[in-house]
């Protein structure tokens, strides 16, 4: 049975945020703790911070074997870091848990974390740090299609229908509207076929990707959609944790 890893992205700097610290290593709130619990189904304990709780719902719930930790270079001895850390290795004990650096670049970031993937793991799901918030649904579908990852399917993305209206803008002035019924909006985790991910990143690796999905298309390899969550909203304001 194929053996599946995650790869963790701490990035950000918290300046959207409000924050002084980046908000991947806020605490979550009793309210917070409650709602995530209560979405993905599993008992989140009780001195997690944001990063530390994403990483908790999606050891609990799905089949993962080995977790990478991509962070900053100036928090990687965080002491919030360290004792998270050390969280997780207690809280899910049969997972292995590594911490590499991450880059000035999407695409970087990526590559640090999948060097650090051991060879014998085929799939790997990667994952925006601040979406903490997963329902068992979303769980169920993101499993679903980790067994469906293979060298002629290396890439599934979960997304949403567009709902408002989209339009291009050129300086100050609308140029045109977007057709509506065929723009998604892309989340994480994105899963992909490892050695396919290889290969993608060895032959282009001179600029950045927004994220995975765009890497594997631009390789001409194959990508497929399957249902997100209006619920895995990216933390990025404080509305957004604060709901």
């Amino acid at each position: 049975m194929a053996k599946n890893s995650l790869v963790l992205l701490l990035g950000g700097s918290g300046h959207r945020f409000g924050s002084e610290i980046p908000k991947q290593f806020l605490s979550v709130s009793q309210k917070n703790q409650q709602k995530i619990s209560s979405l993905s189904g599993v008992s989140l304990p009780s001195d997690t911070v944001l990063f530390s709780a994403t990483a908790f719902v999606l050891g609990r719930t799905l089949k993962i074997q080995e977790m990478v930790l991509v962070v900053e270079p100036d928090f990687q001895e965080h002491d919030i870091v360290k004792t998270q850390v050390a969280n997780l290795k207690n809280w899910l004990p049969s997972i292995e848990i590594l911490i590499t650096t991450g880059g000035e670049t999407r695409h970087q970031i990526l590559c640090n974390g999948i060097e650090m993937i051991s060879g014998k793991n085929e799939a790997v799901l990667v994952q925006d740090s601040n979406r903490p918030f997963m329902e068992e649904d979303f769980l169920n579908r993101i499993q679903e299609n980790l067994k469906r990852l293979s060298i002629d399917e290396p890439c599934f993305i979960p997304v949403l229908p567009a709902i408002d209206s989209l339009v291009v803008t050129v300086e100050s002035r609308i140029e045109s509207y977007l057709p509506r019924e065929r723009i998604q909006h892309i989340q994480t985790p994105q899963l992909l076929f490892l050695p396919a991910a290889k290969k993608a990143i060895a032959g282009r690796n001179s600029r950045d990707y927004s994220d995975e999905g765009s890497l594997m298309l631009s390789a001409g390899m194959k990508v497929l959609p399957f249902q997100g969550s209006s619920l895995n909203v990216k933390v990025t304001y404080p509305a957004d944790w604060e709901k």
